[in-house]
C-alpha cells in the first residue's frame, strides 16, 4: 500500500488506496479491491470528500509532484495544482483533508519559513492561514485538530465562515510526530472519537559495570538515540530529540564533567 495516510468514504463503508501505481477501494464488507484509476509514481496522500471526489497529492516524483482530483464518473486524474521543483517545505508533505462541504479542505504549508495550516478550494487558487502548525489538519465536530509545539490542539472552527475563534484547547503533550515531514499519530471521527499514539518516553544512557550493576547515569533523562564514544573514552557523541518539534541533534558530552553541547 502506497497511501501514507490511506483514506476512508465519508459513509465509512469503503478505504482507498494506492498500489502498483494504482487508486483503488476496497469494501469494509468485503470483496476484492475495485480499481478507480491510474497514478503516477511517487509517494501519495489522499482525502475523500462527501460528494465522491478524491484530492490525491503526490511527492517524491520530481516529474509529476502536485495535487490531482478523481471526480465521481471520471477515469482519470486531474492535475490542478503542480508543486515546485526543488522545494524545501517544512512540513515536507501538505496533507489535504476535506472539510465537511466537499469544496474546501485543510492543507499544511510553510508560510514566511513557518508551517502553517491553511484551508484551500477546489475551485479556487485562494487560500486562507488560519494557525501555526507542525503536523497535517483535520476537522471534527466544530473543531480543527493539529500538533504545534509538542502538543495536539483542538482549536473552534465554523466551517461556514472557514474561519478560527477562540484559544486553541491543549488535548495531549506527548503525541507523536514528525514535523518535517508533517506527520502526527492521531485521527479523530466525525462523532469526536480520538485516538492517538504517545511518542517515545525519555530514556537515558547509563554506566554499567562488568557485573551488570548500574554505576551511573549520563547527562539527565532525554529522549536519546544513537550514541559512540570518542576513541579516547573521555567523550560521547549522542542524538538527543527535540520533543517540542520532534527533530534531533548530535551533542558532544564531556564525561569527566557529564554536561554536554550540541553540535549539530
Amino acid at each position: 500500500w502506497e497511501f501514507t495516510d490511506y483514506s476512508w468514504s465519508p459513509d465509512s463503508k469503503w478505504i482507498a488506496f494506492a498500489s502498483a501505481g494504482q487508486l483503488k477501494r476496497v469494501a469494509i464488507a468485503g470483496g476484492l479491491p475495485q480499481t478507480l484509476t491510474a497514478v503516477p509514481e511517487g509517494r501519495i496522500t489522499g482525502s475523500w470528500s462527501t460528494n465522491g471526489t478524491f484530492l490525491v497529492e503526490i511527492t517524491e516524483n520530481p516529474e509529476n509532484e502536485g495535487w490531482f482530483i478523481l471526480t465521481p464518473g471520471a477515469s482519470s486524474l486531474k492535475k490542478i495544482k503542480g508543486l515546485e521543483r526543488n522545494r524545501v517545505l517544512t512540513p515536507e508533505k501538505s496533507f489535504p483533508s476535506f472539510l465537511p462541504d466537499g469544496e474546501h479542505f485543510l492543507f499544511t504549508q510553510s508560510v514566511n519559513d513557518v508551517a502553517t495550516l491553511m484551508v484551500g478550494s477546489i475551485g479556487s487558487e485562494q487560500t486562507q492561514a488560519l494557525a501555526p502548525s507542525d503536523s497535517r489538519g483535520v476537522y471534527a465536530s466544530g473543531f480543527i485538530l493539529y500538533v504545534h509545539q509538542g502538543s495536539l490542539l483542538a482549536q473552534p472552527f465554523d466551517v461556514a465562515t472557514r474561519t478560527t475563534s477562540g484559544e486553541p484547547m491543549r488535548l495531549l503533550d506527548d503525541i507523536e510526530f514528525f514535523a518535517p515531514m508533517g506527520r502526527a499519530s492521531f485521527s479523530v471521527s466525525q462523532t469526536g472519537l480520538l485516538i492517538s499514539r504517545r511518542r517515545a518516553p525519555p530514556s537515558q544512557l547509563r554506566w554499567v559495570d562488568r557485573d551488570g550493576g548500574q554505576i551511573g547515569p549520563i547527562l539527565k533523562a532525554e529522549i536519546q538515540g544513537d550514541a559512540r564514544l570518542a576513541p579516547d573514552g573521555r567523550r560521547l557523541a549522542v542524538q538527543i530529540v527535540d520533543p517540542r518539534l520532534s527533530t534531533s541533534d548530535i551533542w558532544i558530552a564531556e564525561l569527566d564533567r557529564n554536561v554536554a553541547a550540541r553540535l549539530t
